[in-house]
């Protein structure tokens, strides 16, 4: 086995040794009600749990925890009183998204934060593409390149940059125009 910290770190996914000695690490120094006490600002406890997880952070310890170790989050659809519940948090507490997601109660921040800007948001348009908005994506693209960022900064009607990013794929998909491969 290489001893290197390096190898027990990974893009994208915890390898199953990390979550093992995460879980391991985490069944003795802390369990969940505990964790539910203390929430996520006891960064001395974190720092301790990373220190036996090598090659990980513990932001990386804490938010493993919270959206897979800790159970009670669902995840896939959200439902209709899920996402009143999450429409009705953000109002009353902007986009403090641990006290939202203890508010919704069943999703972590993370799956709140993101449901909330790619599905909820109010001042985004999720009708239909028109055939004028393809081409002036298309256009953007030329430009911008694949910054969704930038192209969602003045798209109109607002779209996500994920929203964007999809079109922009399913039009490449699909051969609707001679969409320029920059992807």
């Amino acid at each position: 086995m290489n001893s290197s910290a390096s190898w027990f770190k990974t893009v994208g996914a915890w390898r199953q040794l990390p979550q093992y000695l995460l879980h391991l690490a985490s069944s003795r120094t802390l369990t969940l009600s505990s964790a539910t006490a203390l929430g996520t600002s006891d960064t001395v406890l974190w720092s301790e749990l990373a220190r036996k997880v090598p090659g990980r952070s513990n932001k990386d310890c804490r938010k493993r925890w919270w959206n897979t170790l800790a159970g009670g989050k669902i995840k896939g659809v959200w439902s209709p009183e899920e996402d009143k519940r999450l429409s009705e948090a953000v109002r009353e507490h902007g986009n403090n998204w641990t006290q939202i997601a203890s508010l919704v109660g069943s999703r972590c921040a993370d799956q709140c934060s993101s449901h909330w800007r790619q599905v909820l948001r109010p001042d985004v348009s999720y009708c239909n593409w028109t055939e004028q908005e393809d081409e002036e994506l298309l256009k953007a693209v030329q430009t911008h390149g694949t910054n969704w960022s930038a192209i969602a900064a003045f798209h109109d009607p607002p779209r996500t940059g994920l929203s964007l990013k999809n079109r922009y794929t399913r039009i490449r998909a699909k051969g609707e125009s001679a969409a320029p491969s920059v992807l």
